[in-house]
């Protein structure tokens, strides 16, 4: 009996730790920049064996980028984090879109909502 409860210990302190780390990213929601269509560099990433594909997306500085995910992301993938702009964002669709407009050169990482899968974001 005391094994019984030893175990469940164990579990829920596994759920707890995974719980915090899929969440602890969390910062305010980003709304999407109003610009001028013409002007935005779309980038639609899809997933080739466990990863986002592309890995490197190049963008210009100064130029609002907008992010889709297709329908071949699944799970936390659906979940994009940039550290260095601040961004945390959830798209569940195809349709969902992430508008952010970076200003400085530079190479950015960013990952899924549980920081397992990543890709660069290359600022020119």
């Amino acid at each position: 009996m005391e094994n019984k409860f030893f175990v469940m210990g164990i579990i829920t302190a596994v759920v707890v730790v995974i719980g915090f780390l899929m969440f602890s990213h969390a910062k305010a929601p980003i709304e999407n920049v109003k610009t001028n269509t013409a002007d935005v560099q779309k980038i639609v990433l899809s997933q080739k064996n466990y990863n986002y594909a592309p890995k490197e997306i190049h963008v210009k500085a100064g130029q609002p980028v907008s992010i889709s995910l297709d329908s071949s992301v699944n799970g936390c993938r659906r979940g994009i984090i940039i550290n260095d702009f601040g961004i945390t964002k959830d798209l569940p669709t195809p349709e969902d879109t992430l508008t952010f407009t970076p200003e400085k050169a530079g190479t950015y990482v960013f990952t899924c909502s549980m920081g397992m899968t990543k890709g660069k974001i290359i600022v020119e």
